[in-house]
């Protein structure tokens, strides 16, 4: 509701203008402090936008997984469903056909039925085929590990069956001998791995050999933490080391040459749990997130990085939420209060862009990501998710495979897009400030809800390649402004508002 212009008079209006340039979209948002007394300079909220260069600009969205066609004419074709079951991860690997001579990069995924199914990308047809091994009955983890004998392979693991090395398109083996492994990391000559039980060791292979895991000085092996750091969950080759990332902490292990010359060291300890699914190597440094927000470590330090959105996320468990490096930038898939939780295990709601150069970043919210991984192979560069197309309940999903990019829409469904500033006294807290007019640029449909501790008013804007001025007839105290879209693209800025000065506050 507004005010009538008439009225302005028995309002005793100061008739001299200003106006508030009142945001410039240059940072994310901030909503760990109060809005009442955070800069404009912030969003209070934000989704499905991005900000680029002070612009609101088109955020991100899904679309169906396509690839170049073998024409040259640019086109795009999608992927070949013919897979059985639903696909639940998906793994990218190099692979180097020998006969060929050419790349035949690699897409795997497993599914519902227990079953891997591969998929080469960088061939004209791109159908799924099954692998020929055993069934894994939970979602396995995976390493890209080449042989002695120069033979690309893959590694797969879960909590449930053993190791299993998977000599591309010749056979597989089962690794007997292998501990229980969840999660591993090829460093210098040996594979590296924590495992379902026993979580209090880091295991080795022998040198050269990931099929060896026999307990001798000079084959394999395991080192044990004895101290309340808390399980071994992570491991990652980095800077020449293998860090361990463990509920509480990281330890940092030196692993040269012979076993007799390991060592390891507590390089970081915390009271806030990491969740070490998120862990990922991000150029220079490891990105994480922990229950207090998200960091960035460079091998000898944590830094926490005070981005503004770790309200979004506060109280909600992120043992699931995984973390991926694609194009300078951490992807993080999670769940948050900005959309329902599906709660069918493993499905996330939001997917988040942090760049890891300027600090800005993107959210995606709405959604339902079961799995994300990158594909940076045979010049096609993809970040591909596996998402929910529909469900009937936990019976009734289906599953497919998108990419992701700034698209402002999911399949053909424009996101919906929002920008929420603090609340601001435009300055002058000692005064009702009477709002005449607000003057935008946007070149695409978009409303604009100003809001006071009094009241509030939409004013609609048509998409335009000139600057627009529409009247308003708020008053209040404190103001703060609502941008939001249905459109699939949006290109927003310079937002400035005018007003006069009414009484002074009692």
């Amino acid at each position: 509701m507004g005010i009538a212009k008439n009225q302005y008079k028995k309002l005793g209006v100061n008739r001299n203008s200003y106006s508030f340039d009142f945001n410039y979209f240059l940072n994310g948002m901030n909503s760990s402090i109060d809005e009442s007394i955070q800069s404009v300079s912030n969003a209070y909220s934000i989704k499905n936008f991005t900000v680029k260069k002070g612009v609101l600009s088109t955020g991100l969205g899904l679309r169906i997984l396509t690839f170049p066609s073998d024409m040259e004419d640019g086109a795009e074709t999608p992927y070949e469903h013919t897979y059985t079951g639903q696909a639940l991860s998906v793994y990218s690997f190099p692979y180097y056909d020998v006969l060929a001579k050419k790349d035949r990069d690699m897409l795997f995924i497993y599914t519902s039925d227990h079953l891997l199914y591969y998929m080469k990308y960088s061939s004209p047809y791109r159908p799924f085929f099954k692998y020929s091994c055993p069934e894994f009955t939970s979602i396995p983890d995976y390493l890209y590990y080449i042989m002695p004998d120069g033979k690309e392979s893959g590694l797969f693991c879960s909590e449930n069956e053993p190791l299993t090395l998977l000599n591309f398109f010749v056979n597989y083996k089962v690794v007997e001998n292998a501990p229980s492994i969840t999660n591993l990391c090829v460093h210098y000559d040996r594979v590296f791995a924590v495992t379902r039980i026993g979580r209090s060791k880091v295991w080795f292979s022998d040198e050269m050999d990931p099929t060896n895991w026999n307990i001798s000085s000079t084959e394999g092996g395991y080192i044990g933490m004895n101290d309340s750091l808390g399980d071994c969950k992570k491991v990652l080759s980095f800077n020449n080391y293998v860090f361990v990332f463990r509920e509480y902490g990281i330890t940092r292990i030196t692993a040269y040459a012979s076993q007799e010359s390991f060592s390891m060291q507590n390089v970081y300890a915390s009271s806030n749990y990491i969740y070490t699914n998120t862990a990922c190597i991000c150029g220079d440094v490891i990105c994480f997130l922990a229950t207090d927000g998200l960091y960035m470590f460079d091998g000898v330090n944590a830094k926490k990085v005070n981005a503004g959105f770790e309200k979004i996320y506060e109280g909600i468990n992120q043992d699931k939420a995984k973390g991926v490096f694609y194009k300078n930038s951490y992807y993080l898939m999670m769940n948050t209060n900005l959309a329902p939780i599906n709660e069918l295990q493993n499905v996330k709601n939001t997917l988040l862009r942090y760049d890891c150069e300027d600090g800005l970043y993107d959210i995606l919210t709405n959604v339902e990501l079961m799995d994300i991984e990158k594909m940076t192979s045979s010049g096609i560069e993809r970040l591909v998710s596996i998402d929910i197309q529909s469900h009937e309940g936990e019976e009734g999903f289906e599953t497919r495979l998108s990419q992701i990019n700034y698209f402002g829409d999911v399949y053909g469904k424009s996101t919906e897009k929002e920008w929420i500033s603090p609340y601001t006294d435009l300055g002058k807290p000692d005064y009702t400030k009477n709002i005449y007019a607000i003057a935008l640029q946007t070149t695409y449909d978009c409303d604009v809800e100003i809001i006071t501790d009094k009241m509030s008013q939409i004013v609609h804007f048509k998409g335009s390649d000139k600057a627009q001025r529409k009247p308003v007839f708020v008053s209040g105290v404190m103001i703060k402004i609502k941008i939001s879209t249905q459109e699939n693209e949006a290109m927003i800025s310079h937002p400035i508002l005018y007003y006069r000065l009414g009484k002074a506050n009692a």
